[in-house]
């Protein structure tokens, strides 16, 4: 096959078709022409615009193309098997079916009309190349397989794919109608939904709504994770983690674990000229709206208006906030309060006006413990074993009750309760505003008022009830020191030899005590009185005092007086009186008891003027004696132990010395001796 121009003759010489082409003309490696063995004109024209290589209908179609060199194409068509061994540079439409590529390039771009196309409907198409390289636009209709690296933008690829853009996007996808829906910008932000992406990834939706924006799923559940255009965020099933990698509940945060540093953070507004409250966190019931609690928090630049709220629902099933909430507990500045959301003290507990509960209550196993009511002013309670539910409601079998009521502290006690059961509290104990205490009273009259019936209402006891130390009060008014029968007003019985009562004014050395001792003694100004009573008086000075005082609350009228009276058992064997006689002028008086009639008869008076009498109640010299009956006994008589009798006066008048019988009125028995007279003996 004669070839006319350029290296396409060395082509056609090598490789003849079975109908052999001359290609004439032409250069630079231009087909101008193409003649077959006759020399007939198979193409032609200038740059031929469209040459067809391969079996179609045409009789003058070459079945087999091969170019060793390069080629240049503005138009080609092949339908069989196209072999160049140089560069193929095609400037126009190009339809290749199979075609084995050394180096292919494309000069065409987005601004020009050229481009490529490899693949048709058929996939029996295989298209294999070394290194393709174009530089402007590369169609792959189907089926294209690309064994290196792809490189758009960019002749070193470092990756499959490598892409370099040249403006401000790198990558776009678009729909077939020409949406664009995933855009990839040189800063490395993607976006889908959205050409400017303001974030690594964005994802948006024009039509906003409630469309899914992303979603992430298994193979068995695409709803593990999904994101709406309204901002929510769906998690099905599976824990949410945050700081950690295997969360044990559906949300599970971890914190940095260092001091100041927040695990989570809320934000809900903030106010600082005025106070702020919003919800910010809900609770609901199970997968619904219904019985919602809350908790709410404050803020305001001031301490007392910064605060947690915590609500419960009020039972109201489509209940909302703060219509069907009830407060609960709140924070504020330090303060805790239950019922009140100002509280002013550490804890600070409110309710409504006659609470029908107890506020406060501290129980152990639910049984017993301490309960607080507060039912209004004046009427507050602090319980034991007992607590308000709409009445007192026992919660053992004795309760204690200290009450505040009617200006006055109680204390209630009661036993022999049914536990779960009412009842109303029995008042053993009040002490008023004036500081009286009142024991079985409850409107006492003195500092101590007890007042009890039918029981012991006062016991002091030491130790074990049998040994007797006890001071003891009896319902007949009696006081029982030391045993719990008194059988008088003031019953001391001691079993130990100590004193039954002391009074000391100086401590416990004192010199001049009252002492009762365990013998029955008594004694004043002593500690060791050695008989029934024994009175002394420590006063050192010339000065003489009262050391007993006997007195009589008469006005001072004639025959009143005091006494002593000494008796054996109940007999009265004598009295010793001091009586007022007339315009307080006193007479000693002193009295025994005849031995014949019994009676206590008076012996001896001294009387205001000093006289003294015996036998004679108003004596007119300073010593008179008068008998008045009976003769057979002396009135006066002086005796001694050694000597006798001395002197004695008889009824008659009669004295005698010496003798106990003078017959005259004077009768000396002995010598007379009258120094005056130098008197000697006068006889016998």
């Amino acid at each position: 096959m004669p070839v006319s121009a350029g290296w396409w003759g060395d082509f056609f010489d090598r490789f003849a078709p079975k109908e052999e082409a001359t290609l004439s003309g032409g250069n630079a490696g231009i087909i101008d022409w193409l003649y077959n063995r006759d020399k007939d004109l198979l193409y032609g024209n200038n740059n031929i615009d469209t040459f067809l290589i391969g079996g179609t209908a045409t009789t003058s179609a070459i079945s087999n193309f091969e170019v060793q060199g390069g080629a240049h194409f503005d138009n080609a068509t092949t339908t069989g098997s196209l072999s160049i061994g140089g560069d193929l540079s095609v400037s126009g439409d190009t339809t290749l079916i199979d075609v084995i590529l050394t180096n292919y390039l494309v000069n065409g771009n987005s601004t020009t009309t050229g481009y490529s196309s490899v693949g048709t409907a058929d996939s029996n198409f295989n298209f294999t190349a070394g290194d393709l390289n174009a530089s402007g636009e590369l169609h792959i209709s189907e089926g294209g397989v690309i064994m290196g690296n792809l490189g758009i933008g960019t002749t070193t690829p470092l990756a499959r794919i490598s892409v370099q853009g040249g403006g401000n996007n790198v990558l776009k996808l678009a729909s077939s109608l020409g949406t664009e829906l995933v855009t990839v910008q040189n800063d490395g932000n993607v976006g889908i939904g959205t050409t400017s992406p303001n974030s690594l990834l964005q994802v948006a939706r024009s039509s906003g709504g409630t469309e899914t924006l992303f979603k992430v799923g298994t193979s068995t559940n695409d709803d593990l994770l999904e994101v709406r255009s309204n901002g929510n965020v769906l998690i099905n099933g599976g824990n949410v983690g945050i700081g950690l990698t295997a969360p044990v509940a559906k949300l599970d945060v971890v914190g940095a674990g260092t001091s100041g540093t927040a695990a989570l953070l809320l934000r809900n507004g903030d106010n600082i000229n005025y106070g702020y409250e919003s919800a910010q966190i809900r609770f609901g019931f199970r997968n619904t709206d219904n019985y919602q609690h809350y908790l709410v928090t404050r803020h305001n630049t001031v301490a007392s208006g910064n605060s947690f709220d915590f609500y419960t629902s009020d039972g109201t099933q489509n209940g909302v906030y703060p219509t069907n909430a009830v407060l609960g507990l709140s924070i504020n500045g330090g303060n805790v309060g239950i019922g009140t959301t100002s509280p002013n003290n550490l804890f600070n507990v409110n309710s409504g006006s006659a609470p029908a509960n107890s506020q406060f209550r501290v129980t152990a196993n639910n049984a017993g413990g301490i309960s607080l009511l507060a039912y209004s002013a004046d009427n507050n309670a602090l319980a034991f074993d007992t607590d308000y539910v709409s009445a007192w409601i026992a919660r053992d079998t004795s309760a204690v009750q200290i009450y505040k009521q009617n200006d006055l502290l109680q204390f209630k006690l009661d036993d022999s309760l049914t536990v779960g059961s009412s009842y109303a509290p029995t008042t053993r104990m009040v002490i008023d505003m004036a500081g009286n205490v009142g024991i079985g009273d409850n409107s006492p009259d003195a500092l101590l008022e007890i007042s009890e019936e039918g029981t012991t209402p006062f016991m002091i006891s030491n130790g074990d009830e049998g040994n007797g130390n006890f001071m003891i009060v009896t319902t007949s008014g009696n006081l029982g020191i030391g045993t719990t029968s008194p059988t008088a007003t003031l019953h001391i019985v001691d079993t130990t030899n100590q004193d039954l009562f002391r009074v000391d004014d100086n401590g416990t050395d004192d010199t001049s005590p009252f002492v009762i001792r365990a013998d029955g003694n008594v004694g004043i100004g002593t500690a060791g009185p050695g008989a029934k009573l024994e009175v002394v008086n420590s006063d050192t000075s010339d000065t003489v005092t009262n050391d007993l005082r006997i007195g009589h609350t008469g006005s001072g009228g004639g025959g009143v007086g005091s006494g002593l009276g000494i008796y054996t058992g109940s007999t009265e064997l004598g009295r010793i009186s001091v009586v007022n006689d007339a315009a307080n002028a006193g007479s000693m008086r002193i009295f025994t008891r005849q031995l014949t009639t019994g009676t206590v008869t008076e012996r001896m008076r001294i009387d205001a003027n000093g006289n003294v009498g015996i036998g004679d109640t108003s004596p007119d010299a300073k010593f008179e004696i008068l008998k008045t009956t009976g003769n057979e006994n002396a009135l006066f008589m002086v005796s001694s132990t050694t000597d006798g009798d001395l002197v004695t006066i008889n009824n008659d008048g009669n004295v005698g010395i010496g003798t106990t019988s003078p017959d005259f009125k004077l009768q000396v028995n002995g010598d007379i001796v009258s120094d005056a007279h130098n008197t000697d003996d006068l006889g016998k």
